[in-house]
Parts: structure tokens; sequence; C-alpha cells
């Protein structure tokens, strides 16, 4: 017998889809594996929280991306375009501003690592995905870096021997477009198969512009996938996987809706530079998979992905001339390689393993942009203590700088970061009796930093600035001290700043105790670190680099898994409490925009629990559901001289929520409809000093309704597709603007319709 890992989980064993079961047959109840955390398990002996979704849900549900995915998941919420997050931990931030070495959540396609961009940006294509596994709370025993929060593990489709195929063909509202197809098969018995796809998508977006009237947040994708499978020994198995991605993405965001305006109606950008972002790479995978008798499997994983990401910005953010333009192209080339040995006795199993990683960054910056003197700080109190005039004075003295006030700032910055990571890990669990399990883990994580920096900032309408020869005393010398000033910001942020190394190093154990209570009912109870490494902060403004130190995250998680009704209802629920500690966040040292810098300066707690259910209520009908509770909460926090403590995540809603029913009937009718509930949450993670009443900008809760109905026959399909049929309308993304800077937000998409034709062959 081989311990192979099958790549399986409840909803594909448990699929109702008439493309690989007749409509009119009731599945079998097969055994739920999940394979996220490296070794296949029962999900009944998963203690993590684990929320799947196969390629028949995907194909019955209305998924086209992975943003699709996250939406449909308890205790997950979205904000297209920026970010997401699991159990109220952003992604990427919990700050605001990037703070932290890294993001909070890994996710993977094929076990190499996604640069956050391309996960951020555009939700990527779940198109040909066998299934994607959503890791709910802290994976860095086994995943490292980069995992506090959670992990987001794609796997596409293997190679196989058998010839198959599929095509899509959809067409909907607001331009939207898609072709897809696949297929794959054996290329020598029982040696070499292979499998290739592609899909081309487009939308022309919802958002205008006002001052050509062309569409500002279009998106355009193509990604291709070839895989070959060899298998040259009957225990001996290598895949090769190459993946290419090329995206362009417009702005999603809008003006914030002047006064009077329809707060909902307003879906309108005035930037006089076409504003977008980019994604563009290629990602190379190796899997050797070795099977060692009944007992044993090695496997060899190896991944390259050089990809190019970036942003051409309208640098004035607005439709009045100078037409500025800011770019922003970043390059990040990341080798990994990771030994893992799969174990199954009748007492013990696990996995152990060593990883290795390499990643460097380029981050290339040019062009121009606005910079208001508030932004950078110069403000009347400011000008009173730096020149020693009266308040009076400095208002008296700023009002000459109204023509060149915002100032025009020439940019050129390139930025340099090298990430080397050695690990030691392993995951076992011990059967102590029939019914009771111990579980132990642990990882030991030495990560290596190499950072510099080389910037340039220029004041670019510097001479329409005030003349002091055109000043009489003492005039002249308070405009020549202001001038000087302004002149020697932008010195103090440019310069040269020399590789500065950091190294870390972290031991991260994990504990539970797993109990089988029947064959249908486990609770388990688990102890075990989050972690993100240290790192090195630049703060543009003075020009300087910082140091900072790991924070790390306790979790403790109880679980129960449930199987009732003779197998026709499934029921998981997980209580948890986080316990951060040393938060990397983003501080604000002064009312200077850019003096901003990475800090060990918080501590916080999250507390909530999901749960999950999938009910058979008859043949060919299955209801699922999932609620989400998570309640975040700064207790240490401080922002210039600000105490932030009770003030929830940025982004965060304390609930969750989704249900759907999917129908197929013995006449060939499909039907599946689903609704997902997010709660409000707050953009802002700190006011600031003396806010405006009541200035707490709220992200909208909001309610969504989609639906796919359609007829099936043989192997093929017609549909018709709904997202946010009610067309509710809600704001994702809130203006934080208070006035001194252009206001912008986010609308979630309106109402979609589209037709699509799918077939498999």
């Amino acid at each position: 017998m081989k311990i192979k890992c099958p790549l399986a989980l409840a909803a594909a064993s448990l699929s109702l889809s008439a493309f690989h079961t007749p409509a009119y047959a009731q599945p079998e109840i097969e055994e739920i594996l999940v394979t996220g955390q490296k070794v296949s398990r029962s999900l009944q002996d998963t203690t993590d929280s684990v929320a799947v979704m196969s390629s028949e849900m995907m194909d019955d549900q209305v998924v086209l991306s992975m943003d699709d995915v996250l939406q449909q998941t308890a205790n997950v919420s979205v904000q297209p375009g920026r970010s997401f997050t699991i159990r109220g931990i952003d992604a990427f931030t919990v700050s605001g501003d990037g703070g932290g070495n890294g993001g909070l959540a890994s996710v993977y396609l094929d076990n190499a690592p996604l640069p956050y961009r391309m996960v951020q940006k555009s939700g990527f294509s779940t198109w040909d995905i066998r299934q994607v596994e959503v890791l709910r709370g802290p994976q860095s025993t086994l995943q490292g870096r980069n995992s506090l929060a959670g992990a987001i593990v794609a796997q596409s489709r293997d190679p196989d021997y058998a010839w198959d195929g599929k095509v899509r063909i959809l067409g909907g509202d607001y331009g939207q477009h898609n072709f897809a197809g696949a297929v794959g098969g054996g290329l020598i018995d029982d040696l070499l198969s292979f499998r290739i796809s592609g899909e081309s998508s487009h939308l022309d977006g919802f958002n205008e512009n006002s001052n050509n009237g062309d569409n500002t947040d279009y998106q355009e994708s193509d990604t291709h996938r070839v895989k070959l499978k060899l298998s040259p020994l009957d225990n001996l198995d290598i895949i090769w996987g190459y993946n290419a991605i090329d995206e362009k993405i417009g702005a999603k965001f809008t003006n914030a809706p002047p006064a009077g305006q329809d707060q909902y109606g307003y879906r309108k950008l005035d930037f006089n530079t076409e504003t977008f972002e980019f994604n563009k790479g290629d990602i190379v995978t190796q899997e050797i998979n070795l099977y060692m008798g009944d007992h044993w499997q090695f496997s060899s994983i190896t991944g390259y992905s050089d990809l190019d990401y970036g942003y051409q910005w309208d640098g004035d953010a607005g439709n009045t001339p100078p037409d500025l333009v800011q770019l922003d192209e970043r390059t990040d080339e990341t080798w990994t390689q990771e030994f893992r040995g799969v174990f199954n006795y009748e007492r013990l199993s696990g996995v152990v393993g060593a990883y290795y990683s390499d990643l460097e960054t380029t981050d290339d910056a040019y062009g121009q942009r606005i910079l208001s003197f508030t932004d950078v700080g110069v403000t009347p109190a400011l000008l009173s203590t730096v020149l020693g005039i009266t308040p009076d004075q400095a208002d008296l003295l700023l009002g000459f700088y109204a023509p060149v006030d915002p100032a025009i700032i020439g940019v050129t910055s390139e930025t340099y970061q090298k990430i080397t990571t050695a690990a030691l890990f392993g995951d076992l669990t011990y059967s102590a009796t029939d019914k009771l399990n111990l579980l132990f883990g642990a990882r030991w994580d030495n990560e290596d930093h190499e950072n510099s920096s080389l910037s340039n900032y220029t004041v670019d309408n510097f001479s329409q600035f005030p003349n002091p020869a055109n000043y009489p005393a003492p005039i002249n010398g308070a405009v020549s001290a202001l001038n000087g000033f302004i002149l020697a910001q932008a010195q103090d942020a440019s310069g040269t700043e020399p590789v500065e190394d950091a190294s870390f190093n972290a031991f991260l154990p994990k504990i539970g105790i797993s109990y089988h209570w029947t064959d249908a009912l486990t609770t388990s109870f688990l102890i075990k670190q989050g972690y993100r490494s240290g790192g090195i902060s630049r703060n543009v403004a003075r020009n300087e680099v910082v140091k900072y130190d790991p924070e790390y995250l306790t979790n403790y998680e109880l679980s129960l898994r449930s199987v009732w009704l003779e197998g026709d209802l499934i029921a998981n629920l997980n209580v948890f409490y986080y316990d951060w500690e040393d938060q990397q966040v983003t501080v604000q040292l002064s009312g200077n925009t850019f003096d901003t810098q990475t800090e060990n300066a918080g501590k916080s707690t999250v507390k909530g629990a999901e749960i999950d259910l999938q009910y058979y209520i008859a043949r060919g009908l299955k209801l699922y559901s999932g609620i989400g509770y998570a309640k975040t909460e700064f207790n240490e926090f401080f922002v210039q001289g600000e105490d932030q403590r009770g003030r929830p995540f940025q982004g965060a809603p304390e609930w969750t929520g989704n249900i759907g029913a999917t129908w197929h009937s013995e006449l060939g009718i499909f039907a599946n409809i689903n609704v997902n509930y997010t709660d409000s949450s707050n953009q802002l993670v700190y006011l600031g000093e003396n806010p405006a009443a009541g200035f707490d900008p709220q992200n909208d809760e909001h309610t969504l309704v989609n639906f796919k109905v359609g007829y099936e026959w043989q192997q093929m399909g017609v549909y018709l597709i709904g997202s946010n049929v009610l067309d509710e309308e809600y704001i994702s993304i809130a203006d934080t603007s208070t006035g001194t800077s252009t206001g912008t937000q986010t609308y979630g998409a309106p109402r979609q319709l589209s037709v699509s034709f799918e077939a498999q062959f």
C-alpha cells in the first residue's frame, strides 16, 4: 500500500454536479481529506479550522476568482482591489499603511508562494483549480513566515492518463467576457501525461472617467498553465508545472461624491492621466514524490517565480494641468526548496521536513506628484517654532505660497531587499488510544535580511516659489528661510542608504489533544504560535532605516467535528482566542505624511468562532452555510501620543456569514443560490489628532445575493448567472479624507448578469 497523499476533500467527494455524476444519483459520503498542512488528514483529525472548495463547487457557484472563494468563506472578508482579512486580521497589514515585514497571510499556487500584490489587486483566477483550502488561524509551524493570520492553498489539476477537457464561454453586461479551456491526457501509457489550460477575461468596469467617459476600473487578464507528469517507476512521480500570468487592472476607487450628490450614485473619477496596475510573470514548479513501502512518502518541491508588478498613477490626482505621472515597478524573484517526509504507522503519523527560500525584490519609482505643504508637515504652528515668528506672521507667510501649494515633487527611488530563509519543521500525531490523539509540532526558522535604498526628491516648481528679493525686510528673510526649509526637506529625504543586515531566529511550538468520542464526533484543543519575522523599515522623510523585532501570536483553539443524520449533515465548529504581542505597526512621528516607520508598538487580542454546515436534504439537493464572528481589539497602540486602546483593526467586520443551496434535478434543471453577509468595519486604524466630531469612516455592511440557473444535458450546460442580483449599494472602502486632500472611496460591484456555456468532453 502506498501512502500517496490524494488531494481530495469533502466538497469534491460530495459534489452533486451533473458533469461528474448523474443528476438523479445520490452521492456516496466519503472520507473528507485536507492537504493544506503538508500531510493528508481526515477532517475529523484536523484541529485547525479549514474551509475547502472543490472545482465542482466552483462550477456550481458564481466563482471566477479567488476573491469569489473568500467571499463565501465564514470569518473571511474581502475589499476588492485592496486586501482580505482572515478572522479580522488583514492579509497584508494591521496598522493601515503596510507596516511590518511581508504579509500576514500566505497564498500558494501549486506549492509556490504568490507575491502579495498579485493576490491583493486581482484575486487571481480559479480556472482549472482542483481545490482551494482556506486555513483560518496561524500556520507558522508548517508554512513559516507571513502565515500569522492563516494561509490559502490552491492546487491546480494534475495530469492524468485518461483524456478529458472542458471549455467555458461567458458573456455579460459591463463588457464582461470570459473564454477558458483545458485539455489533458496520456502521451505515453503509464509513463507520461500532460494538462494544459488557459483563460482570457475582460471587464469594462463600472466607474467612469468624468474627463473622457472611459471606464476607469477595467480588468484584463490572461492566464496559461502547462503541467507534465512523468512516472518512470511504480513508486516515483515527477510533476513539472508552468504558470504564466498577465493582468492589467484599472483603478477601482472613485472620487468621493460632491456635496449634495447621492452618496452611492457617484461612480466617477476625474483623473486626466490613466491610472492602472499590472501583474506579469512566470511561475515554475517541480514536485518529486517517492513512495517507500506502506509507511513513507518522500517529496522534493522546488519553486521559482519571476514576477513584475506595479502601477501608473495620476501624480496630481485631478483633472487640471499639469499632467503628472508617477510610476512604480517592482520585481520579485523567488527560489524555494522543500524536502518533506510523510509517514504513517499504527500509532504515529505526521510530517518532517526542511525548507529554504531566497527572495530578491527590486522596487523602482519615478515620475512626478503633488504634495501639499500640510502633507509634509509645513503648518503655521511648525513655522512659528522653526522660524521664530508669530502664528499670524506664519499665516501671512504661507499666503505668499498659495500659488505653489501643492508643490510638484520629482521622485526617483530604488529599493532593494533580499530575504533568505532556512527552516526545519515537524508535525506529529500520536494515537495514545483508539480514541485519544496527542498532537505535537515545532518549527525552527532563521531569516537573514539585506536592505538598501537610493532616492532623490526635487521640488520641480521651485522656480515659481516666492523670490525673497521681491519682499522688504524682514519678510524677505522669512521667505528665504521657508524656501530653504522646503528644499532641506527634499534633501533630507534624498540620498543613499547602504546595505543594512539583520538576522532573526524563532522556535515555534505547537501542542494539542484530540478525542474521538465516536466515529462521527471529535473534539480537540490546540495551542500554537503565529510568527512574523522582524525586519528593516525605511523612513522616507528622514531617509533613515530602523530595525524592528519579530511579532508573536499565541492561539488557543477548541474545535468540534461532527457528522449527523447518517452522514447527511456535517457540522464543524471552531472557537479561538488570540494573544498578539510586539505587533509590527506603522507609527506617525510628525505631521509629515512620510515621517513614518515600522515599530514594535502594538499588543492586541482577537476572539471568535466559526461554524460550517453541509446538509444533504434530499436527492440532488444540498444546503451549505457558514457563520463567523471575530472581535478584534488593540490593547496597546499609541500613535502620535494618542491612545488607540479599544479600537478594532482596519477593515475587520465582526460578523460574516453565508448560506446557499444547490439543486440538480433528474430532468437536467440546475439551480444554485447563495447569500453572503459582511458586517460593517472601520476604515481608519487611528483617527489622528483632534478629529472632527463624529469622524470615523465606516465600510458598509452588505448582503449579496448570487445565483446560477440553467439546463444540463449530457456533458454540457447553459446557464444564467447573476451577481449581487438585488443591486445592493455599498461602500467597501470608505473615504478617509478630512478636506485637506482629495477624497476617494471604493464602491462594491453593482448587479451583473451573464450567460455561460460550459462543456466537458
